[in-house]
């Protein structure tokens, strides 16, 4: 029925069922709420999420692994302790937002920028796809903040 008709109706109350389960906070410390087991662990509960259906373990995976993983890898502590503890009991959901149309996901390609100004950051360009765009909370946006320097900063 979800592939049939393109829509999952009850997607947030899934993903609210993947946080008390712990499958959302597999590679974040248990300080923010997660387990801590590592990438084996979400390995195995991907697999066994794509063997009942591949879309659901994709935003499934794009919560855990796409958004709260690039929190714990690269957030700011403030960035963790505000966003981690409700992504990772699933009463957030997460995207990501990297693919250019002319770079793909070759983030070393991509055009958009961020230029600070202030407190914030002023983003340019164009995302092709965002990976739980239409249900994410919240969003990881990778720019590049010094388009002549290769390598990335997390803002």
């Amino acid at each position: 029925e979800i592939d049939k008709n393109d829509h999952f109706p009850q997607l947030r109350e899934y993903i609210r069922n993947c946080g008390e389960m712990g499958i959302l906070g597999l590679t974040v410390p248990e300080k923010f709420g997660g387990t801590d087991l590592g990438y084996f662990s979400i390995a195995l509960a991907a697999e066994e999420n794509a063997r009942v259906n591949a879309g659901i373990a994709m935003t499934t995976g794009a919560c855990s692994n796409l958004f709260i993983n690039q929190i714990v890898r690269n957030g700011s502590e403030e960035q963790k302790e505000t966003l981690l503890p409700d992504h990772v009991a699933g009463k957030l959901m997460g995207g990501l937002a990297m693919t250019e149309l002319n770079a793909g996901s070759d983030v070393m390609s991509m055009k958009t920028n961020a230029v600070k100004k202030g407190d914030f950051y002023v983003i340019n360009g164009n995302k092709f796809w965002i990976t739980n765009g239409p249900v994410a909370d919240h969003i990881v946006l990778y720019a590049k903040t010094n388009p002549s320097r290769q390598g990335l900063k997390f803002l």
